[in-house]
């Protein structure tokens, strides 16, 4: 999920995502990952050619199909197009009902172009009976990554997902969060699970099992069970490199493998071809390697000298934790297009153009970004998440604090 203002970004995430794995997979027996977040994933076990899938939906949201596509334009192609032809109105104030007609057959766009505070209500509706019309025909798996950034509705909208008997033994909901980072009330315990256990207590029959699995840093023999593994090395031999990794990272295991990879360019672990097995100096990695205990100045260090990746990662993490291959082009491009017409300035404010050079391939750039496992390609829309959403902070910190995008006036 996003630490951004949008509501409910983690969830649309996680739909367009099941809409993608239904039109472009006929059997779906996939899990993956969202998140930050890499953000949101789903997974289901679907039998035949979806047929039956596309028929429940036209039958089930006969009402809300036209509503729901303006938040996920896939779902257009997976039922017939002709159904929506028709024509809904979008509340955008809150107060009128009528204040918009949108013609869904049209809807790029048009998402922006909504309220989605003041149609909270709706769109927590019609969520649900999507939901509900999928766990009708197959078993689901939604996981949602960093929900220690939820928002309320988005908390309420699991909290209705979840005790809503329809879906009950059909639907599993897989919530990771930080533990650190969840502060006041406002945060998955008190906002989703505490409600859930007060609903089960309640409601004996129609209890929610809740499952929690604390996941802590790797132990010393952990870590240096990984580096057996990783470094073909044996495990007595590794225990020394394994303490002195510990003590600088913790055992945090995204650590570990930022620190390795700037031990490897420092040339303080080096694969020897001569006995044919990875070696290092342990002397210098205890003493020179800089300490990993803020992975974000140890990426950012990296980044910083990585300069054309840094400057497309920049504009990649304004567009969210993860971008299609497609729209980070187009925005790439329109961003050159406007540095090349125009100087503009805001007051007290540089224009992103304006600081960027962009003198880089991007599709070259893009598999370089990938080969240094900054980004990671997703399964489906030819797009890429960020490895880790320490990356993506990092990348928005090297702009200026006031820096803007601006494509059109």
């Amino acid at each position: 999920m996003e630490q951004f203002d949008e509501p409910f970004k983690g969830i649309i995430m996680a739909i367009e995502d099941l809409c993608s794995k239904i039109l472009d997979e006929p059997t779906i027996e996939s899990s993956g990952s969202i998140g930050s977040p890499e953000g949101s994933s789903t997974s289901m076990q679907q039998s035949g050619d979806g047929t039956e899938i596309k028929q429940l939906l036209v039958q089930n949201l006969q009402l809300e199909l036209p509503f729901l596509v303006t938040f996920f334009p896939k779902l257009s192609s997976i039922v017939d197009s002709a159904f929506l032809g028709e024509k809904t109105s979008v509340n955008q104030s809150g107060r009128d009902s009528y204040s918009q007609t949108i013609n869904v057959d049209s809807v790029a766009g048009v998402r922006d172009t909504i309220d989605i505070k003041a149609n909270a209500d709706r769109l927590k509706h019609c969520v649900r009976k999507f939901i509900q019309t999928i766990c009708c025909a197959s078993p689901l798996i939604i996981h949602l990554d960093d929900t220690q950034w939820a928002d309320p509705e988005s908390l309420d909208l699991l909290y209705q997902i979840l005790i809503d008997t329809f879906n009950h033994d059909a639907l599993m909901v897989v919530c990771s969060y930080r533990s650190n980072e969840t502060t006041g009330g406002n945060h998955l315990k008190t906002n989703l699970t505490d409600k859930i256990l007060e609903f089960s207590d309640k409601n004996p029959v129609w209890a929610v099992p809740i499952y929690t699995v604390t996941i802590d840093n790797l132990l010393v023999d952990k870590l240096n069970s990984f580096l057996q593994d990783l470094l073909s090395g044996d495990f007595n031999d590794n225990m020394e490199l394994a303490h002195v990794l510990h003590d600088k990272t913790r055992g945090n295991i995204f650590f570990v493998n930022q620190l390795l990879v700037a031990l490897h360019k420092q040339g303080f672990l080096e694969y020897s071809l001569g006995i044919g097995k990875w070696i290092w100096d342990i002397q210098k990695i205890r003493q020179e390697a800089p300490p990993a205990d803020n992975v974000v100045e140890l990426v950012k260090e990296k980044l910083l000298k990585d300069t054309k990746a840094m400057q497309l990662l920049a504009i990649a993490a304004c567009l969210g934790s993860q971008f299609s291959r497609a729209n980070l082009m187009l925005v790439v491009e329109g961003i050159r297009i406007k540095a090349m017409s125009s100087k503009r300035k805001f007051k007290n404010t540089l224009v992103l153009y304006s600081f960027l050079s962009l003198d880089f391939d991007t599709a070259d750039l893009l598999h370089h970004c990938h080969r240094e496992e900054y980004i990671q390609p997703t399964a489906a829309n030819d797009g890429f998440h960020f490895f880790h959403d320490r990356i993506q902070e990092v990348a928005l910190s090297v702009l200026p604090d006031k820096v803007v995008l601006v494509l059109k006036y």
